[in-house]
């Protein structure tokens, strides 16, 4: 069964194999997906969410109502959309720190090479854990 996988059983993985495997399939790491836009996540705090969707129509019957039914109360409309903007512009800063805290822990997470015992040099290496290969 370890020949399957293009290893010697007696010796392991030789150095052409280890070089095409990670040719092949890259380092053994995963990779993060793109991070929107900041301002584009702003912008779906403020204007997005069921709640924020409801206010945001109750603002613009105020208005319709005040342009064209002869209502006087702009007040109303000014202080909800106020309102709204500062509670979306309140989670967005919110997330943005946390995402800034999150990315320093990460940053202070240590990858430690892996102990691997090598049969065919006889000796025992510590690689690092993106050189292993599948």
């Amino acid at each position: 069964e370890m020949s399957v996988l293009g290893s010697e059983e007696a010796f392991g993985l030789s150095e052409e194999i280890v070089a095409q495997k990670q040719e092949i399939f890259g380092k053994n790491r995963m990779t993060p997906p793109p991070k929107p836009n900041v301002w584009w996540l702003l912008i779906k705090q403020v204007f997005g969410g069921v709640f924020n969707t409801l206010l945001w129509i109750c603002v613009v019957c105020e208005l319709l109502l005040a342009m064209f039914m002869g209502g006087d109360d702009l007040t109303t409309p000014i202080i909800l959309s106020g309102v709204i903007m500062l509670s979306g512009l309140l989670q967005w800063w919110t997330e943005q720190r946390a995402e800034s805290m999150m990315n320093a822990l990460q940053g202070m997470q240590a990858s430690e090479g892996v102990s691997t015992y090598r049969i065919r040099a006889n000796l025992c290496v510590e690689l690092p854990s993106e050189d292993l290969v599948p």
